[in-house]
């Protein structure tokens, strides 16, 4: 069986406005996720956003798979 891994990271947040990008002991929180994700061993893992710099974050990030959504997802 495989396994398709998407974590949702949307910027707009009402309660916490750009929340997967905030620094947690120097790391994004999207950064952190990913980490813990990959190192479980799921892949692929694709990061669903509506925003450029969620992309920005996650580009290059081995086994990570960043998609760009529409807004009103």
């Amino acid at each position: 069986m495989k396994i398709l891994t998407v974590i949702p990271a949307r910027l707009g947040s009402e309660r916490l406005p750009n929340k997967p990008l905030l620094q947690i002991e120097g790391e994004s929180m999207i950064r952190r996720t990913l980490e813990r994700v990959v190192a479980s061993g799921l892949s692929p893992v694709v990061v669903a956003t509506d925003a450029q710099a969620i992309i920005e974050e996650v580009k290059g990030f081995a086994g990570v798979i960043p998609l760009m959504t529409r807004m009103d997802h």
